[in-house]
């Protein structure tokens, strides 16, 4: 019997960007569902719409910032993998302490991505 396919989660306000990487991920076979905001992320998780295996976490989001999304979701579902992104490198530190697995600096090289979410689902 072969293993569920993961489901990724993608929440970035970049609608160009956050297609793109569903648009990577679904090639390779992985489920996905995207946000253009933490607060609609954090609301499907909670409702149970969604079940991913793993959270992309853009750390620059209209209304609630990355960081703050990170630690409500680790907060609620611990066991959740989440790879923060931001195109600024000094978020990494309040995102890793948040809770994020990774952190990716933007732009994102697509092999560094698809090898990073190989990663989370193996953990």
């Amino acid at each position: 019997m072969s293993s569920p396919t993961p489901l990724v989660v993608i929440v970035d306000d970049d609608d160009d960007l956050r297609e793109n990487f569903i648009d990577i991920l679904k090639s390779r076979g992985y489920l996905c569902h995207g946000f253009g905001n933490a607060e609609s992320a954090i609301a499907a998780l909670s409702e149970g719409t969604c079940s991913p295996e793993i959270v992309v976490m853009d750390g620059d989001l209209p209304g609630m910032p990355g960081r703050d999304a990170i630690a409500e979701i680790i907060r609620t579902h611990p066991d959740l993998s989440i790879l923060a992104i931001s195109g600024e490198a000094h978020r990494s530190e309040g995102m890793l302490g948040s809770g994020a697995k990774v952190f990716l600096k933007k732009p994102i090289e697509v092999s560094t991505f698809l090898e990073t979410i190989a990663q989370l689902v193996t953990r």
